[in-house]
């Protein structure tokens, strides 16, 4: 691992990994949303292993048949070129896989109403507005949190909290 202190910002889906995202990139850090950012994320077929890009209007099944990944090795690369800390924002069914390559793990959460309501009005991403989907994001919100609890994770409930302020929190916990 490089020297510098990287940051990774988890959470699931409508908790607000991508609008801290742009708050710390308009404050001149280093930052990567790794599901938009640098061609990190992207989808794997669990049957084949094969990349896949998620179709336009995906069937119910898709979420159980694919997993959403990163490529470990390509965020390892922009760590280690990185000339300063990087805040690296996003979750992947693999992500555990990168722990070792930050010095500390944030959490962002969020009550069901709160998660409700972003994913059904969010206008960047249209996950989450397909009851299949919510459903699904609102229990995974459950098992990234519980995850976090038992790892010992810094979780920052974002239901109230200006994307401003958790920004804040962030960088002066880093």
């Amino acid at each position: 691992m490089s020297e510098l202190s990287h940051t990774l910002i988890m959470g699931s889906s409508a908790t607000g990994k991508s609008t801290t995202a742009s708050v710390l990139k308009s404050r001149g850090l280093a930052c990567i949303d790794a599901d938009y950012d640098e061609g990190i994320a992207y989808w794997q077929n669990k049957k084949t292993g094969e990349e896949e890009a998620i179709p336009d209007d995906p069937p119910e099944s898709w979420g159980a048949e694919h997993n959403w990944r990163w490529k470990i090795g390509v965020l390892a690369a922009h760590l280690a070129e990185a000339d300063r800390p990087v805040y690296v924002c996003g979750t992947a069914g693999n992500g555990s896989e990168a722990y070792d390559l930050f010095k500390r793990i944030i959490v962002l959460s969020a009550d069901k109403q709160t998660l409700e309501h972003r994913l059904a009005t969010r206008e960047h991403n249209n996950f989450g507005k397909l009851p299949h989907e919510r459903d699904w994001a609102l229990a995974e919100h459950d098992r990234v949190v519980a995850e976090a609890r038992t790892r010992g994770h810094l979780i920052i409930d974002t239901s109230s909290s200006t994307p401003e302020e958790v920004a804040d929190i962030i960088v002066n916990v880093s």
